[in-house]
This record gives C-alpha cells, sequence and structure tokens, in this order.
C-alpha cells in the first residue's frame, strides 16, 4: 500500500523484528525517499512508522504450525498460536489461553510471551 521500505542509519534494510525492536528503543529508523501510498501521495516518515507500523507491531501472533486450513474450524481441532505482546501489555495473564469456538468448533489455545528472541526463533 505504501511501496516502503525501513532502513536503519547506514541504509540496511531491517525487516519486522528490527523496525519493531528499534521503535521500543527509540533508535533511528529511515523510509525510502519515494514510499507513496497507493502511487496518490508521498508517505510521511511520522505518520507511517510511528503510528501505521507501530500498531502493526505492537502486538503480533502467528500460529504454532503454519499449515494449510490453518483457521478452519472443525469438532475436535485444536489451533496453537503465539502472541508477541510488549512488556507490560495489560491483557499478559494468563499466558496461555483457551478459548472454545462455535458448538462443534475449534479450540484456540493462545501462548503469550514478551521474548522477542524465543518468538521470532525458527521452528524446531
Amino acid at each position: 500500500t505504501h511501496d516502503a521500505y525501513v532502513m536503519d542509519e547506514t541504509g540496511s534494510l531491517l525487516g519486522p523484528s528490527e523496525v519493531r525492536q528499534r521503535l521500543i528503543d527509540g533508535r533511528p529508523l529511515h523510509l525510502n525517499p519515494d514510499a507513496n501510498w497507493n502511487h496518490r501521495e508521498s508517505t510521511v516518515k511520522a505518520d507511517y512508522l510511528l503510528e501505521y507500523m507501530a500498531k502493526n507491531l505492537y502486538r503480533l501472533e502467528c500460529p504454532v504450525q503454519s499449515q494449510y486450513d490453518t483457521e478452519t474450524s472443525a469438532a475436535g481441532k485444536v489451533v496453537e498460536y503465539i502472541a508477541l505482546l510488549p512488556v507490560h501489555y495489560h491483557t499478559q495473564h494468563p499466558d496461555v489461553d483457551r478459548w472454545q469456538g462455535p458448538p462443534n468448533g475449534s479450540t484456540i489455545v493462545t501462548y503469550r510471551t514478551n521474548d522477542a528472541t524465543r518468538f521470532w526463533a525458527a521452528p524446531e
């Protein structure tokens, strides 16, 4: 949507985990100068990074197993997610949450963590 990429002070491209950590730490972030919104108007760094991306990187969630048909509800099916939350996120506890969908629906299990290193680690 914004045709944007984010760099550090040396011009090296940054991935989502690095952008998130730099937002937390207050370290410099740079946006490509030709970033734009739908080829209609220039993207402003402050708006893009401090509002749009900050909210998107505040709380992250992904399935424990990335596979076909993960989100399709079915009786007896258990789907597990891991959520990366800020250190003082107000809904941190419990560390594991279980939610049963509608009758004959899946059970959703969400594991919560503040440990970014574990969250971003490659699957075992």
